[in-house]
């Protein structure tokens, strides 16, 4: 799940960098500006704090709800995360959040992910930039040389926010919907009988656990294949066998929602679907992928045929998929079975070298 850097109006603020709280969990409490009478606290964000994020990111985002757990899969994702939480003192309400990170399999120092995310209530306000400040004063500690955060295309402020404070554009992620009752998938066992009479089945990981005892480590292999062409920020990482375990273990794919390409014992291809807390009415696909060599067969078109298919049959509203801008491949395929895009995530990129 991608997470935004949100935008707010940057005031005057009046505050040392030093005073951002730490590893150690330095808080904070400072005035914002003559224009607001809100005093704000700064302090390292807990455990407990994640329910209050996702109901924040969620009012930011109706159409993307998010809960708790959600928030805790994605930050123990991280390597090194960095989080503060705004609040106000008084009331200990949490209106502000913020955190830096690295990618879990991009190993080289300097290169951060970051995000801000204020309450819509208590936007405009000076917040976000607070927020914002403290990060990137933890960056410069760090000696980090590159940030990059994402802004959503259809929220014009959030746009404007990271444009002014130096960030310039590297790509978009376009977000696609499909609704499944529109689908017509009368010819999806046509289609499987002659991809299986030119050697190619399609099986389910429920299946795979089933029978096949090295079945992870297959897995394993194949995403590292296909995530190696995946544009990303940055030079693609493998993930150790361990890695993909702890990850694919802490993940929400459906194993009878998880279709992969077989060619004989081997996997060639995959497309599965995962679960968001937020809203059971939406499947997400996670990753579709096939081998270098058995491209362009039309084996992705089945698996994600057999994706829709699934959500169908379990009753779902809607499925979502995001993907790179430049994959132009995998945006005409999604596009030929009914998808639609709703909305991009632009990837933004700043230099911390001045």
């Amino acid at each position: 799940m991608a997470i935004p850097q949100l935008a707010y109006r940057r005031r005057s603020l009046t505050w040392n960098e030093t005073d951002c709280p730490n590893r150690f969990g330095r808080i904070l409490v400072t005035r914002l500006n003559s224009d607001s009478p809100m005093n704000l606290q700064i302090r390292p964000f807990e455990d407990g704090d994640h329910e209050a994020s996702a109901r924040v990111f969620s009012e930011v985002f109706p159409d993307f709800p998010i809960t708790g757990n959600d928030s805790r899969r994605v930050r123990a994702s991280r390597r090194n995360p960095f989080s503060i939480v705004a609040r106000t003192p008084g009331t200990g309400h949490a209106v502000g959040f913020g955190e830096i990170w690295q990618e879990s399999r991009m190993n080289y120092p300097g290169k951060y992910w970051g995000w801000v995310l204020v309450d819509p209530e208590y936007q405009g306000r000076g917040i976000g930039a607070r927020v914002y400040d403290c990060l990137m004063s933890e960056l410069c500690k760090l000696g980090a040389e590159t940030v990059w955060v994402n802004a959503r295309d259809d929220y014009p402020q959030h746009l404007r926010f990271v444009r002014r404070r130096g960030f310039h554009e590297l790509w978009r992620n376009i977000t696609q919907r499909l609704c499944v009752r529109e689908v017509d998938l009368s010819g999806i066992e046509d289609m499987t009988d002659q991809a299986r009479e030119r050697g190619t089945s399609i099986v389910t990981l429920s299946k795979e656990i089933q029978e096949n005892a090295d079945y992870l480590r297959d897995l394993s292999e194949l995403q590292n294949l296909i995530e190696a062409d995946v544009p990303r920020a940055g030079y693609f990482t493998p993930a150790t066998y361990d890695e993909f375990v702890d990850g694919f273990s802490r993940g929400t794919h459906l194993p009878d929602g998880y279709f992969l390409a077989k060619h004989g014992e081997k996997y060639v291809g995959l497309s599965y679907l995962q679960t968001t807390e937020g809203d059971p009415r939406i499947l997400e696909i996670g990753l579709t992928g096939i081998r270098p060599e058995y491209r362009r067969q039309g084996i992705a078109r089945l698996l994600k045929l057999h994706t829709i298919k699934y959500a169908s049959e379990r009753g779902v509203d809607a499925i979502e998929t995001g993907s790179n801008s430049s994959n132009d491949p995998i945006l005409t395929l999604n596009e030929s079975v009914g998808f639609h895009k709703t909305y991009a995530w632009v990837t933004f990129e700043k230099s911390l070298h001045n």
